[in-house]
């Protein structure tokens, strides 16, 4: 038998069927968006489906532009605007405040760890729109081609992310990159190092959440997609490095980073610190993080050279 809330639903799809498609075009943006209830609403009728098939290009900058900030959406340069790119910037926000939901327990109880908040997670996120910038460009010349192109207050933004990143990963992560793994086989262990930050500039975020969860599950028969493409890059990054004619990123990354603080790539570490204890990065602001992404070199402040 049909309750209520069933001939409720019915009637207020058709309601929604009868309506003309401009009316239509005016109510989505106001409907919060998910990749899920775009798809359902597009299927409530065929007027709805063509509305939201015709008019992509309107209806994408009508949710950008009520629902999300302007320094929101120029944190993610890359995006196209389209449904896909709606869609994506859904998943990617999705994926940034998870991690900071997870950032308090990944760092509790490890005095190793516990400094790796407030100024540094902000820090860290900074280098997550970078890496998903990285990602948004269509080819590898492209990526090296950024990197070569960053300033250096972007790029000691991302070096920061893959550090901190595989900081965690050695107390969190599973086999291999987690640090008790060939523990005392130290070429070994900067092969593996090597290799996660070679798949982390490629694979973006996702790929650091990944191992994060396949650690939890330390264990099970299946380790995971992020866990398995580790393995596998572990064994030919090194012939890559020395070999092949296409540079990984992790070395354009630190070629990069090395030249334009006219250092060795030895020194990238300290340089790395050098140019995060500005003040600069002491309040970042939205007008900080869209600098940053887009590779506008930060100016003014101080740094402590004893941070």
């Amino acid at each position: 038998m049909a309750t209520p809330d069933m001939y409720e639903q019915e009637y207020r799809g058709v309601m929604l069927t009868s309506l003309p498609v401009e009316i239509i075009l005016e109510i989505m943006p106001h409907i919060p968006f998910s990749p899920s209830q775009f798809q359902t609403l597009r299927k409530i009728s065929p007027t709805f489906e063509s509305a939201v098939a015709s008019h992509e290009k309107s209806l994408v900058n009508a949710i950008r532009g009520r629902q999300y900030t302007e320094s929101t959406i120029a944190s993610f340069p890359g995006l196209s605007q389209s449904y896909t790119g709606l869609s994506t910037l859904h998943s990617r926000l999705d994926t940034i405040s998870g991690l900071s939901d997870l950032w308090p327990r990944l760092t509790s109880n490890t005095p190793d760890l516990s400094w790796l908040r407030d100024r540094w997670l902000v820090i860290h996120k900074l280098g997550t729109l970078l890496l998903y910038r990285l990602q948004d460009c269509s080819t590898h010349d492209a990526r090296t081609d950024l990197l070569h192109a960053l300033p250096t207050s972007s790029l000691a933004t991302l070096y920061f992310t893959l550090y901190s990143s595989l900081k965690l990963l050695r107390y969190h992560g599973p086999e291999p990159i987690n640090g008790s793994y060939s523990k005392d086989d130290s070429e070994a262990r900067a092969d593996i190092e090597l290799a996660f930050e070679e798949m982390l500039l490629q694979h973006g975020p996702e790929f650091f959440l990944s191992l994060l969860h396949a650690g939890e599950r330390q264990g099970s028969e299946e380790p995971g997609w992020a866990a398995s493409a580790l393995d596998r890059e572990v064994t030919t990054i090194e012939w890559r490095q020395l070999h092949s004619h296409t540079p990984t990123l992790i070395s354009t990354l630190r070629r990069s980073f090395a030249a334009k603080m006219e250092c060795r790539i030895c020194e990238n570490t300290s340089k790395m610190w050098e140019v995060l204890s500005g003040t600069v990065f002491d309040d970042v602001s939205d007008e900080v993080t869209v600098k940053v992404v887009n590779g506008e070199a930060l100016k003014g402040g101080m740094r402590r050279m004893g941070l």
